[in-house]
C-alpha cells in the first residue's frame, strides 16, 4: 500500500526543483551573456550583382552597438579601384541597424566593398562583433576576425520585368525593373507596328509603379501580329541603358495577354 508523502517533504522538494530551475536559467543567463554578438544582416547581399545606384548599406545587428564605435574608419565603402566612397553613417532601430548613405550616386556597372573593422565595432557591452549570419537557420556564422568585406555590383541595366494586353480598350502595360527617365519616353523611342505598317500610339508613365501604358489610338485587330519596339535610348535617370544598350521588342498578337 502507498503511503502518502508528507507536506514538508512535498515542500522541500519544490522547492529544490526551483532552485535547479533558476540556477539553470542563471547559467543559461550567463552563457548567452558572454556569447559574441553577430551582424544579422547586410544589404546589399554578399554578392549581389544588381544593385540600384542609389540604395543605402544597411547593417542589422544582434546586439545594440556603441555608437562610439561607429565611425568612417569601421564602417567605410571601397570602390573596386581603391578610393574610399564618401557616405555619412546614421543609427536606428535603438542602435540596432547601422545605415551608410553615399553622399553621391554610385557608379553604375563597378564594384564596390563595404568594410567593416570587427576588431574595434562592438556593442554596447564593449564585445566586438563575431561576423555575420549567412543562412536562415541564424545559427551558422561566417565568423571573421578583423576585416569583414562585403562585395556586390551595381546595377548593370535597366530590363523590362513583364508586358500585358489588355483590350477594351487596347493597351500594353509595360513594367520596368525600375525608375525610367521619363523624358526619355518619346514617340521615338517607344513605336508600335503591325504587318500593315506603325500604329500611333499615346503613353502615360506612372513612376510609383515603373509602369508605361502605351495606347494605340486605332483599334488593334485580331489575328493581327504586332510588334512593340523599345529604343535603346530609354535610360534610368542616372544614364543605365535599356537591356544594356540594345532595347527591347516585344512581339503579341490581339489574342494574347501575357507578352512577356
Amino acid at each position: 500500500m502507498e503511503q502518502p508523502v508528507p507536506r514538508s517533504t512535498q515542500k522541500t522538494g519544490r522547492t529544490l526543483v526551483v532552485a535547479l530551475l533558476l540556477a539553470g536559467a542563471a547559467l543559461l543567463s550567463v552563457a548567452t551573456s558572454t556569447s559574441p554578438p553577430v551582424i544579422d544582416r547586410i544589404t546589399p547581399d554578399l554578392g549581389s550583382s544588381s544593385v540600384p545606384v542609389d540604395q543605402p548599406l544597411t547593417i542589422e545587428l544582434e546586439r545594440p552597438v556603441d555608437p562610439d564605435t561607429v565611425t568612417t574608419e569601421t564602417v567605410r565603402l571601397r570602390h573596386a579601384d581603391g578610393h574610399l566612397v564618401q557616405a555619412s553613417l546614421d543609427l536606428a532601430e535603438s542602435n540596432h541597424r547601422i545605415i551608410l548613405r553615399p553622399t553621391a550616386r554610385l557608379e553604375p556597372q563597378s564594384d564596390y566593398e563595404l568594410e567593416l573593422d570587427l576588431a574595434t565595432l562592438a556593442d554596447a557591452d564593449g564585445s566586438a562583433y563575431a561576423g555575420l549570419r549567412y543562412d536562415e537557420s541564424l545559427s551558422a556564422v561566417w565568423e571573421t576576425s578583423g576585416l569583414l568585406r562585403v562585395p556586390f555590383t551595381t546595377r548593370q541595366s535597366l530590363t523590362i520585368g513583364r508586358a500585358f494586353l489588355t483590350t477594351d480598350p487596347d493597351e500594353m502595360l509595360v513594367y520596368f525593373s525600375e525608375a525610367v527617365d521619363v523624358e526619355r519616353l518619346t514617340v521615338e523611342a517607344v513605336s508600335l507596328s503591325s504587318e500593315a505598317g506603325p500604329v500611333t500610339v499615346d503613353m502615360r508613365y506612372n513612376a510609383a509603379e515603373n509602369r508605361l501604358r502605351v495606347l494605340p489610338l486605332t483599334p488593334l485587330q485580331p489575328g493581327q501580329s504586332y510588334t512593340l519596339r523599345l529604343s535603346p535610348s530609354i535610360t534610368t535617370p542616372d544614364g543605365a541603358s535599356l537591356a544594356a544598350g540594345a532595347g527591347e521588342q516585344l512581339l503579341f498578337r490581339i489574342e494574347d495577354e501575357r507578352i512577356r
